[in-house]
């Protein structure tokens, strides 16, 4: 029961019209500063009660708004944090993360057979962590750039030819890339 509540597209649909309605809300207006600060103390006080929320009801919602104010206030606002997360770099992992979510499972044998045999960190210790987090984000970008990037191209290129009426919408952080 618990897989089907954790990964079924539906019981997550809730999350995704927040982020929907958050788009359409901060599109010409921005969120006033207080929202941003009660919705980062929102997740604060969650996280603080460890285990004592269910996790189907912490993954499935609960963090879906506060985390919805807290992203719609840095995108509709523009202070040193929302300069950082939109600049180049951070721009270019956030295009990549989609490979780290695909890759980071099976990267963790090749993160242990490295650490086995070069640093040998001990797996709970905060080196293990940082080893694990570089590699995989490494490769992470190292596959959006010559897999993802390159496909998604050919993908759009092919659609451009086979159906010209159809306008193909491409995000705007990808085409500055």
């Amino acid at each position: 029961m618990t897989s089907l509540v954790r990964y079924n597209p539906l019981f997550h649909l809730g999350s995704f019209v927040t982020g929907m309605a958050m788009e359409r809300l901060t599109r010409y207006r921005q969120l006033p500063a207080w929202a941003g600060w009660l919705s980062l103390a929102s997740i604060g006080t969650v996280f603080a009660t460890g285990r004592a929320i269910p996790y189907e009801i912490l993954n499935n919602g609960l963090l879906a708004l506060p985390f919805a104010v807290l992203i719609g206030r840095l995108a509709s606002s523009m202070n040193p944090l929302s300069s950082l997360l939109g600049s180049r770099p951070m721009v270019h992992l956030g295009d990549a993360s989609y490979c780290l979510y695909i890759l980071h499972l099976p990267l963790e044998v090749a993160v242990l057979a490295i650490n086995e045999q070069t640093l040998h960190f001990k797996q709970a210790s905060w080196g293990f962590v940082a080893e694990a987090v570089v590699f995989c984000v490494v490769v992470s970008l190292v596959m959006f750039r010559t897999m993802e990037e390159p496909y998604r191209r050919r993908i759009r290129e092919y659609l451009r030819k086979c159906a010209p009426a159809i306008r193909i919408s491409t995000a705007r952080a990808t085409d500055a890339l």
